[in-house]
């Protein structure tokens, strides 16, 4: 009887502690309006490829980047990036994300992910 008192309390605070850490996680929502175009550079080829993402493929990027899941972290934890989009709006402003392994910088935010996948993004630079 004990054991399976164990067993059952082990799972409830399993869940618990999976809820937990989802409600930590931060949803990153871009605003779609008004944007004109986004800019892309990789340096995961030989030399730097700056490109402007075709029309069709700015609401698939967005959406990538999206479903990374964000979490807070700390300025020191980012160190350097493969991939850098800006995003431009009609009206002159910008939001500038940065992507590195694990790794997410969106306007001067710091944010760590374990869903980013290099190979998802190289595809807009082909």
């Amino acid at each position: 009887m004990k054991k399976t008192l164990y067993f059952v309390f082990a799972v409830v605070l399993f869940v618990l502690l999976g809820c937990s850490s989802k409600q930590n996680s931060k949803y990153y929502k871009f605003n779609r309006a008004g944007i004109t175009e986004i800019e892309g550079t990789s340096l995961m080829s030989e030399d730097v490829n700056n490109k402007v993402i075709p029309t069709e493929k700015v609401e698939e990027i967005l959406n990538k980047i999206e479903e990374l899941y964000l979490k807070p972290a700390n300025e020191n934890d980012i160190k350097g990036w493969q991939y850098l989009f800006v995003v431009k709006y009609n009206d002159g402003s910008n939001i500038v994300v940065s992507l590195s392994e694990q790794q997410v910088k969106i306007d001067g935010e710091f944010y760590t992910t374990t869903l980013y996948n290099s190979n998802d993004f190289l595809i807009y630079f082909n």
